[in-house]
């Protein structure tokens, strides 16, 4: 396997066995993510961030560990999707 971001991403994908997501808390309570899943931490905290500097709604972040496949990758600031998320099948 190369060693481009997208082949990284793969593999990082197929060895984690959970995910972490960020998540984004709004006036009045409400926190909500989307469906990007991470195979660690800081790639999660990371990206949120930096979504966190660009959006003016949310007034703070944070990431919550789940069981879901890990779906993308952030690497050097980039968000990358892998192709075979861990537990999808074919």
């Amino acid at each position: 396997m190369s060693n481009t971001p997208k082949s990284r991403a793969v593999a990082i994908g197929r060895a984690a066995m959970s995910s972490f997501r960020p998540m984004f808390h709004f006036d009045g309570g409400e926190v909500t993510g989307n469906s990007l899943r991470f195979a660690t931490r800081a790639e999660a905290e990371a990206n949120a961030y930096d979504k966190f500097q660009l959006w003016t709604m949310p007034h703070d972040w944070s990431v919550v560990e789940t069981n879901d496949p890990v779906s993308h990758a952030y690497i050097d600031g980039r968000v990358f999707p892998i192709d075979n998320p861990a537990g999808a099948t074919e």
